[in-house]
């Protein structure tokens, strides 16, 4: 399994897609050393897609995306509040090479209010976008 993890500190924009820039650290296991770079990378969520943007020099968020993950393949919501004040977990059925993996995209928010904006928006996003909406269903307050 991949882990994403994410640090966000940009909020979101209420009518438009979630962006923020973030800090990544890529890793096989949930554990991380207080020693190691994060380094700066771009994320947006859209209304179909997670898409991940790394970049040289200037950015900007019209760029083709270094990663993108469907919406449609997020199979589950976390509330990760025991891990990390603030946070969530967004997992999705990845296809990579023939095989099937999952890849956890895990987002941790300056504030509980942050985190419930972002959920909230989410929530919006994956109903509109998904015919099985139920089965992605994010609660505010809990992040389930």
């Amino acid at each position: 399994r991949d882990i994403n993890r994410v640090r966000l500190n940009r909020s979101i924009d209420e009518d438009g897609p979630l962006r923020a820039v973030l800090f990544k650290r890529n890793s096989k296991t949930a554990l991380s050393s207080v020693a190691e770079v994060w380094t700066t990378r771009f994320v947006v969520v859209g209304e179909d897609a997670v898409c991940y943007y790394r970049t040289r020099g200037k950015f900007t968020w019209d760029g083709e995306p270094s990663q993108r993950m469907p919406l449609s393949q997020l199979v589950e919501v976390r509330n990760e509040q025991n891990a990390q004040p603030h946070a969530f977990t967004l997992s999705f059925k990845a296809a990579d090479d023939n095989k099937s993996t999952m890849v956890d995209w895990c987002f941790a928010a300056s504030c509980e209010e942050e985190r419930k904006k972002w959920m909230r928006k989410l929530n919006d996003i994956v109903h509109v976008e998904r015919d099985v909406a139920a089965a992605v269903t994010i609660d505010p307050e809990t992040g389930r």
